[in-house]
């Protein structure tokens, strides 16, 4: 149905084309030109319909087959998956069968050499043990084949190491010198004998210097104030 549609416009959008070219080539009547004109407008727009509709269609069928291509990679990823879980088991029964066969192969040859060592010892060797180191043996292949996982032991804490600080070393004032005062000059002392004056001649009597008098409470005192002489007037009344 769809393709008969478009058939038809197809066929339509070709008459139109020709009808409008066969008038403006054979005709120069103004009522045909503009049927011509016409014709030719409805063949652009039939066109531009077609056009449009081949697009939608194109672009629909661009999305389905993208769907499509996704939904057989997702089919064929199943497919593959399915075939590795299949091919895994043939092979477990695979390895079970030979496992089965050998195990079967390895009981007829014990039941051999316990036939044989009953034949030479005179003794009967119970079948129990015998399978009990095999079903041991067993064991100890299929951990040979099974690696143990390796032990990491986790790092141990490292705990800082403490810093000494050293305490400060007291420190010792040092020793503040103290000049000793100098003496005084001592000055010479002419007693009672008075000064001679060289340049001017004669003998200057030279005054005494008064000693401080020393304010003493008690006793002392009162007797100074009872004497009531200097050391002066002792000076003056010796010479």
């Amino acid at each position: 149905m769809e393709f008969k549609s478009r058939d038809a416009a197809q066929a339509a959008l070709v008459v139109l084309a020709l009808i409008a070219s066969v008038i403006m080539l054979l005709t120069s009547n103004a009522s045909f030109l503009r049927l011509a004109l016409i014709a030719a407008l409805w063949a652009a727009v039939i066109g531009f319909f077609l056009v449009s509709r081949y697009r939608t269609q194109a672009e629909k069928a661009h999305a389905e087959l993208e769907q499509q291509r996704q939904l057989h990679a997702v089919q064929l990823e199943q497919a593959r998956q399915e075939l590795s879980v299949e091919r895994a088991h043939i092979e477990a029964d695979a390895e079970r069968r030979i496992k089965e066969d050998t195990l079967a192969e390895i009981r007829v040859q014990l039941n051999d050499v316990r036939e044989q060592l009953a034949q030479l010892t005179g003794q009967l060797y119970s079948e129990p043990t015998m399978v009990q180191a095999e079903a041991k043996r067993i064991f100890e292949i299929e951990q040979e084949k099974t690696p143990e996982p390796t032990y990491i032991p986790e790092p141990e804490p490292v705990e800082p190491e403490p810093t000494y600080i050293p305490e400060p070393e007291p420190v010792e004032p040092e020793p503040t010198y103290i000049p000793e005062p100098e003496p005084e000059p001592r000055r010479f002392d002419t007693g009672s004998f008075g000064s001679i004056d060289w340049l001017q001649g004669g003998i200057t009597q030279e005054e005494e210097p008064k000693p401080p008098v020393v304010a003493e409470h008690g006793r002392r005192r009162r007797d100074e104030h009872s004497a009531g002489l200097s050391v002066a007037d002792l000076l003056k009344r010796r010479d």
